[in-house]
C-alpha cells in the first residue's frame, strides 16, 4: 500500500492508506482484482502487468507459431502479421486519437483500415481539431493498404504477442494449426 495525503473539507491533514493498482497506480475505490500480492484496478492492467513478466524465450517461440497460424479475427489461413489503423473522435474542443495495432491477414486487416477510415470520418469532424486530425488518420489507414506490414521482430508485434499470452495462455486454438 502506497500513502497518499488528503485535506479534508476541515483543512486538517492526515496520511491515509489507499490501494493502487501496481500496473497504473489508480486508487482502487471498490472491488479490483487481486491476484497473489499484486492488487490491480481493472484486467486490461492485470493483462498488461502479467504480460511484462512472461520470459523473451517463450514469447519468442509463440510468436512464430502466431505468425504461422490462423487469422485471429477470420479464421482463416496464415500467415498472420501486425497491421496498425487509426481512429479519432473529436466533440468540440475534445479529441482522442487512437493507434490500433491487430495481429490478423492482409483482408482482415484491410478491413479495419477501411472500417477506421469510415469512424474517424464519422466521428472526427465534430470539432475544430478533427479538421486537423482527420484527414492525418484517413491518410495513414490509406497508406497501410499499398504499406508492407509491421516486422513480426518489431516491438509491437512482440507486445502484442505478449498480451495474447498473458490473456489466453499458451493452449489457446489462436494459434495451434
Amino acid at each position: 500500500m502506497k500513502r497518499v495525503f488528503i485535506i479534508t473539507a476541515k483543512a486538517d491533514f492526515r496520511w491515509e492508506y489507499m490501494t493502487r493498482c501496481d500496473q497504473c497506480g489508480e486508487i482502487i475505490v471498490f472491488g479490483g482484482l487481486k491476484i497473489y500480492d499484486n492488487k490491480f484496478c481493472k484486467r486490461t492492467c492485470q493483462v498488461k502487468y502479467s504480460a511484462k513478466i512472461i520470459p523473451q524465450k517463450v514469447v519468442n517461440e509463440y510468436r512464430h507459431k502466431i505468425r504461422a497460424g490462423r487469422c485471429s479475427v477470420c479464421k482463416g489461413p496464415g500467415p498472420v502479421n501486425v497491421y496498425m489503423h487509426y481512429r479519432v473522435w473529436t466533440i468540440h474542443h475534445h479529441w482522442n486519437c487512437v493507434s490500433i495495432p491487430q495481429i490478423s491477414c492482409k483482408k482482415c486487416a484491410i478491413r479495419s483500415q477501411i472500417g477506421s477510415t469510415f469512424y474517424s470520418i464519422a466521428f472526427g469532424l465534430w470539432g475544430i481539431p478533427g479538421l486537423v486530425t482527420v484527414p492525418i488518420q484517413v491518410f495513414k489507414n490509406i497508406q497501410g493498404f499499398t504499406k508492407k506490414p509491421l516486422p513480426w521482430n518489431s516491438s509491437e508485434a512482440e507486445e502484442q504477442s505478449r498480451i495474447l499470452l498473458a490473456t489466453f495462455g499458451t493452449d489457446s486454438e489462436l494459434w495451434n494449426n
